[in-house]
């Protein structure tokens, strides 16, 4: 038998299956598109500008520039730095600075309330995202054969579920080979030796088959 999967992780399934005929694992891998920036400074510049940002939004919050330097440990030297750049970019003030005060300009009051939203919902993105990579939600479709499926599988899945409960799963029962992306499979237990050489096996277990018979009909 195998069990295959594609891009759906399964990492957290570790429960024991007692398999009666020869098992493993084949997975189908997928790559991310990779994207690569042609001029690698265009890159820079925009992580420096959402450095920068940040920096404007924590000198509006406390109206100091020393301030935000030390909350965020930098040097002042460096936040007003990141300040000057935003405003040369932007091509207006945005703080009117004395030596007693600092107050932000029309255009620095606008500039704050729209990328403070920007900024808000960036890190609730980054929220969402990390609680979805440590808590396992969606469904998960597997195929199997009956007789392996309906006594082994069940149980596995049972404890697997309790585990995850925000995991819904798909059990279809069929002896055929499965079709991976025609059917939107994530996992399939199939028996026999590995047919596809593009697909990545790894083993569960195997048994020995032992013919059985009455003794009256061996006779």
């Amino acid at each position: 038998m195998h069990i295959a999967r594609t891009t759906t992780e399964l990492k957290h399934l570790n429960c024991p299956l007692i398999a009666s005929q020869h098992v493993s694992i084949r997975m189908k891998v997928s790559y991310a598109e990779t994207i690569l920036y042609k001029n690698p400074s265009a890159f820079e510049h925009r992580m420096d500008k959402l450095n920068s940002i940040r920096v404007f939004l924590q000198v509006a919050r406390m109206g100091s520039f020393s301030a935000a330097a030390e909350h965020l440990r930098i040097s002042k030297a460096m936040a007003s730095k990141h300040v000057s750049s935003l405003e040369n970019q932007l091509g207006v003030r945005l703080f009117n600075r004395t030596t007693r005060h600092l107050n932000l300009t029309d255009s620095g009051l606008i500039y704050r309330d729209r990328v403070q939203r920007i900024m808000e919902d960036l890190e609730e993105t980054e929220l969402s995202t990390a609680k979805l990579s440590s808590e396992p939600t969606g469904t998960l479709r597997i195929m199997a054969p009956t007789s392996f499926g309906s006594f082994h599988l069940t149980r596995a899945i049972a404890e697997y579920r309790q585990l995850y409960p925000k995991i819904s799963i798909d059990l279809v029962f069929t002896p055929r080979t499965p079709d991976f992306v025609g059917e939107g499979l994530d996992l399939a237990i199939l028996t026999g030796e590995m047919k596809d050489s593009n697909q990545v096996a790894r083993k569960l277990t195997q048994s020995r088959l032992v013919v059985c018979g009455a003794p009256g009909y061996l006779e």
